[in-house]
């Protein structure tokens, strides 16, 4: 089958990801204004753990979204390294869809019982620790809620993977936009009841209930998909499910890894600065983080929308179409990274200073942070498009640098007095030795992309797209 991505859909998936990230630019300025600074503190490190619980995932999600899009691409069967490659429009194997769905609500229950028997254990004696000053138990009342909150998100993760991998990324994102206005509106009445720091967590548990939800709706409702899966709705028995859960799980291990490396040259840093400074300087450190975060995941939005596309290509061998793509894809990155950074220090910075002068920011911190976030999300794109290919070549790469990362940042801290500006070097040197620089010159050297070209065809696709952007032509697809 076909798939079409028209510009209301990459918009969608710009509202979407800026509404999913209200956390950062709507939710936090609020907490700010509402909480002290302990328990916002206390906030980013739930927040941090929330990240570890996530990691339990293991590189399924993506390695679902990228098989279904094969199998709805036209693919008759699923291979642990390529893709089986379609030269004509076929429909999807819904025999097959239905299969790997219901391999992955298995794997999905086990995972979300791992999580919770982990962050109720392990994570409740951490908590306990580094609140050993707080006074009553709301705090803990909160860390109950979070933990419950990271167990439905994980039990139905695969619904946002699954949709995406049918092409239907607009109602995906739509999905977070509707989710994230309920979060910030629930966030900020909670607080306004005084609950504190139980508000942000009861607004987290309603964004993954509805988010994971519509987006279970809207997969079922495309194509009419539940009466068709429920046509060829059969018995699966263990021998096929250990045969699909090997072809999911040869690369999905590898993504797991990648997440893991990501999270330890990312979050990471958060609880290690816990560890070395006081839950003021985390509440600094971790809010500079999480800004320049924000910025890199709204500028990749183009690759991520064009992704399902992208690896339609490849089952159907368009070199073509993915050179087009991909150059869209990063000078948009290059584009909105900067121009979203330049809002950040201008306009971002001042207004957080006049919503709470108690919070302080370092401007050469954050213009350090962000060139670091620069080429990481860079790299992680061009990472993004290899795994299009089924094929995972850098996770040895990712793995080391995050152990490195981790280990810097020890050290630096521990032994060199330059403060939290130990956690930023850690990571800059750990990423800079290979990754920053490798991945975009194998990736522009394999599809031959030169960035005269990629500025020339990205522009003129801007010019096509602005001249019909108000009707509904034969120009509306991207």
């Amino acid at each position: 089958m076909v798939m079409k991505v028209r510009k209301r859909d990459l918009v969608w998936s710009y509202i979407g990801t800026i509404l999913t990230l209200g956390i950062n630019f709507i939710i936090i300025p609020i907490l700010m204004h509402f909480l002290g600074q302990n328990s916002l503190g206390l906030w980013q490190v739930f927040a941090s753990i929330g990240s570890i619980a996530l990691l339990l995932d293991f590189g399924f999600s993506p390695t679902l979204a990228r098989n279904i899009a094969y199998i709805w691409s036209g693919a008759n069967e699923l291979r642990k390294t390529g893709a089986n490659i379609v030269n004509e429009n076929r429909e999807p194997n819904y025999e097959m869809l239905y299969k790997v769905l219901k391999v992955c609500q298995r794997i999905y229950l086990i995972i979300s019982s791992i999580a919770i028997v982990i962050l109720s254990t392990i994570g409740t004696v951490y908590i306990i620790h580094i609140t050993k000053d707080f006074e009553g138990y709301r705090h803990l009342i909160a860390w109950a809620i979070y933990v419950f909150a990271v167990f439905m998100n994980l039990y139905f993760y695969y619904w946002s993977a699954a949709l995406i991998g049918i092409g239907q990324v607009g109602n995906n994102s739509k999905a977070k936009a509707y989710a994230s206005i309920i979060q910030i509106v629930s966030c900020l009445i909670f607080c306004m009841l005084k609950l504190d720091i139980i508000a942000p967590c009861i607004a987290y548990l309603l964004f993954g209930v509805f988010f994971r939800g519509i987006a279970r709706w809207r997969f079922y409702k495309t194509n009419n998909l539940k009466e068709k899966l429920r046509e060829v709705s059969i018995k699966i028995d263990s021998k096929e499910i250990r045969r699909i859960f090997s072809i999911i799980w040869h690369n999905a291990w590898r993504d797991g890894l990648v997440a893991l490396s990501n999270y330890l040259i990312g979050q990471a840093n958060t609880i290690i600065c816990s560890l070395f400074y006081s839950l003021q300087d985390t509440a600094i450190y971790s809010l500079s983080l999480q800004f320049v975060q924000a910025i890199g995941i709204i500028s990749v939005v183009t690759y991520s929308t064009f992704q399902p596309k992208l690896q339609e290509a490849y089952v159907k061998d368009d070199m073509a179409e993915t050179r087009r793509l991909m150059s869209i894809s990063v000078i948009t990155y290059s584009i909105v990274f900067i121009g979203c950074f330049l809002i950040l220090i201008i306009a971002g910075i001042p207004i957080l200073r006049f919503i709470s002068s108690q919070y302080v920011f370092s401007i050469p911190m954050l213009v350090a942070l962000g060139f670091y976030m620069y080429l990481q999300r860079r790299y992680m794109m061009f990472c993004s498009y290899i795994s299009n290919t089924n094929e995972v070549p850098y996770v040895k790469a990712f793995v080391l640098s995050g152990v490195i990362s981790i280990i810097l940042s020890c050290l630096f801290n521990a032994f060199i007095p330059i403060g939290t500006w130990g956690l930023v070097l850690g990571q800059f040197a750990s990423q800079s030795i290979y990754n920053n620089w490798y991945w975009s010159l194998k990736v522009k050297k394999r599809l031959g992309l030169h960035v005269p070209e990629m500025m020339k065809s990205t522009f003129s696709e801007y010019a096509r797209l602005f001249k019909h952007l108000g009707g509904k032509t034969n120009e509306d697809n991207i």
